[in-house]
């Protein structure tokens, strides 16, 4: 069986879903966090929906596994 490098990549990002799922809730609670700051507030309410669609999406099209 010959892996090229992007199966590589693929199974890696795969192995660390979870983690990355759970750094992206992490960035999220902190985004909130400072959305009511007057000075960024907005700016960081419209990162935060952005992040929040990202995850949904992210989160509904891992596939069970890389290459199957």
């Amino acid at each position: 069986m010959v892996i090229d490098e992007w199966q590589v990549v693929e199974w890696h990002f795969w192995l660390k879903r979870n983690e990355i799922l759970s750094q992206v809730e992490d960035w999220i609670s902190d985004l909130e966090t400072y959305s009511s700051d007057k000075r960024v507030g907005r700016s960081i309410a419209h990162s935060c929906t952005s992040l929040k669609v990202w995850q949904q999406a992210v989160s509904f099209s891992i596939p069970p596994f890389p290459g199957d």
